[in-house]
């Protein structure tokens, strides 16, 4: 089993996790022709240069205010504008695990919470594809929550009030909760899909990483059983 981590660094969570698997950890950005593996396991969802807001076809940025539905890959941007609805902060993550454990039964999805509140939503391989090695996509579901002085929120109960600034999307005098809420986005986008052919997947979402890890940290053995696992930690 090999884990490969793609985050900003070498991130405590996936160490703890790849323990977990028995797994060896390789970090993405020390392995540079592998940075693209995610887009390979969601080919089809998302283009080949990624996450970047568009730009004009000149390659300038593109100026005018534009909204979050006009984002590609559309189907990532829309759960990522879903899950910015929904206060997250370390520790109180309750409201997060509820849409994910409605978003797995909507979808007739098998899922799981295990005591420490991590979510486990499993989607199966499609036809032909029944024979690849099982891929777990991992993100954490909280964020941390921070504002200007001058900015009225309660992060346990408000959204986050997202826009798009040129090439950025940015949040009204908050964090922006990108991380990882594109992470879990992106792992919502593959399980709402029926257009991408993959093997058996299995979407893991752990709770209270920015504070104390202890989503990773109380993980039991056997709550995963993939193959290969994908930190999409942002």
């Amino acid at each position: 089993k090999n884990v490969l981590d793609l985050g900003c660094g070498r991130t405590p969570n996936m160490s703890i996790l790849s323990k977990k698997l028995g797994a060896k950890l390789y970090i993405g950005v020390d392995l540079n022709p592998y940075v693209k593996l995610p887009l390979a396991v969601l080919e089809g969802s998302l283009p080949r240069e990624g996450l970047r807001i568009p730009v004009d076809e000149k390659g300038g940025f593109i100026k005018r205010e534009k909204n979050m539905a006009e984002l590609k890959p559309a189907r990532v941007f829309e759960q990522f504008a879903a899950i910015n609805k929904i206060p997250r902060p370390s520790k109180h993550e309750e409201k997060m695990i509820d849409y994910l454990k409605e978003f797995a039964e909507k979808r007739n999805l098998e899922h799981e919470v295990d005591e420490t509140g991590n979510v486990i939503i499993r989607k199966p391989a499609t036809p032909g594809m029944e024979n690849k090695p099982c891929v777990i996509l991992q993100s954490h579901m909280d964020m941390v929550c921070d504002k200007l002085v001058d900015v009225e929120i309660d992060f346990q109960n408000d959204p986050i009030q997202t826009y798009v600034d040129g090439e950025w999307l940015k949040a009204k005098g908050t964090t922006l909760g990108a991380d990882d809420g594109i992470g879990c986005a992106i792992e919502l986008a593959l399980l709402d899909s029926d257009d991408i052919e993959h093997g058996p997947v299995e979407c893991v979402f752990t709770v209270d990483e920015e504070t104390g890890l202890t989503g990773a940290f109380g993980m039991k053995p056997g709550f995963m059983s993939g193959k290969y696992l994908i930190n999409l930690d942002s």
